[in-house]
C-alpha cells in the first residue's frame, strides 16, 4: 500500500486511482503467486522425505530387494581416485551376488533403478571389464 503522501500525490493526477488499484492487485497476485510456489515446495518436500524414509527402513532389513540395492549400488559408488572400482569393491560384489538368490534379481533390479535412478545392468556394464560383468552373470544364472 502506498504511503499517506504518495496516495495524495496521486489523488491530485487524473487516473491514478486506476494506478492504485492495479497496484494493489499486482501486489496481492505476486503474494498468492509466492504463497502458491511455497505450499508446492513444501508438500513436494515433504512427499519426498516420506518417501525416502520408507526406502531406507526396507535398506535396513537383511535379504529384501532394497538391502541388495543398496548394498550393490554403494559397492559401485565407492571409486578409487582414478575412477575405477577398486579390486577389493570387485570382490564385495562377487559376495553380493553370491549371497543374493537369483530370483531375488528382477527386485533388485527395481529397487536399484527406484533408489539411485540408473539401471543396475547398465551400471554393472559401464563400472566393470566385460569379463568381470560376464562373471556377476555366471554367479546369478548359478544362485538360480
Amino acid at each position: 500500500m502506498p504511503l499517506p503522501a504518495a496516495k495524495l500525490a496521486l489523488k491530485a493526477v487524473p487516473g491514478a486511482n486506476l494506478l492504485d488499484e492495479s497496484f494493489d492487485t499486482a501486489l496481492k497476485g505476486t503474494f498468492a503467486l509466492a504463497a502458491l510456489g511455497g505450499t508446492f515446495f513444501l508438500v513436494r518436500h515433504l512427499f519426498r522425505e516420506v518417501r525416502d524414509s520408507g526406502a531406507d527402513k526396507k535398506a535396513l532389513q537383511q535379504g529384501n530387494a532394497s538391502y541388495y540395492a543398496t548394498l550393490i549400488g554403494t559397492t559401485l559408488y565407492t571409486d578409487s581416485w582414478y575412477g575405477n572400482l577398486i579390486h577389493a569393491s570387485r570382490e564385495d560384489l562377487y559376495r553380493i551376488f553370491r549371497e543374493m538368490p537369483a530370483e531375488k534379481f528382477p527386485d533388485v533390479q527395481q529397487a536399484f533403478k527406484s533408489r539411485y535412478n540408473k539401471s543396475l545392468v547398465d551400471e554393472l556394464e559401464d563400472k566393470l571389464q566385460p569379463d568381470e560383468f560376464r562373471k556377476i552373470l555366471s554367479i546369478v544364472h548359478y544362485n538360480g
